[in-house]
């Protein structure tokens, strides 16, 4: 089974698909976002910053074939900013482009 999801790492959110076991249990973990550049406004940018959110809600198989054999997920992603009220980012926050949220499909 595999679910997806966020979860902070080393300070950062990150989009995360997560395997498991036929009981529950998590058997694997892999973590996607805060990914470099962009084209328009978005040109220039690098990864990181601590308020920039990679969440991801939903997901599928994927096929080689198109029908029977399965060789991984598509993952349903959103990733953008969030400014905190109080953060001392805010007036950086409030006038970067990735505030405005982005499909992140992988």
């Amino acid at each position: 089974m595999a679910m997806v999801g966020h979860q902070v790492v080393s300070d950062q959110w990150m989009g995360t698909l997560i395997g498991t076991d036929s009981s529950g249990v998590q058997t694997w973990t892999q973590t996607y976002g805060n990914y470099s550049g962009g084209t328009g406004n978005y040109d220039g940018y690098t990864a990181g910053g601590d308020w920039i959110y990679n969440e991801c809600w939903g997901i599928a198989k994927s096929y080689t074939d198109g029908t029977t054999t399965q060789d991984g997920y598509v993952l349903a992603c959103g990733t953008g900013i969030e400014c905190e009220s109080g953060d001392d980012n805010v007036p950086e926050c409030d006038t970067d482009y990735r505030i405005n949220w982005r499909a992140l499909s992988i």
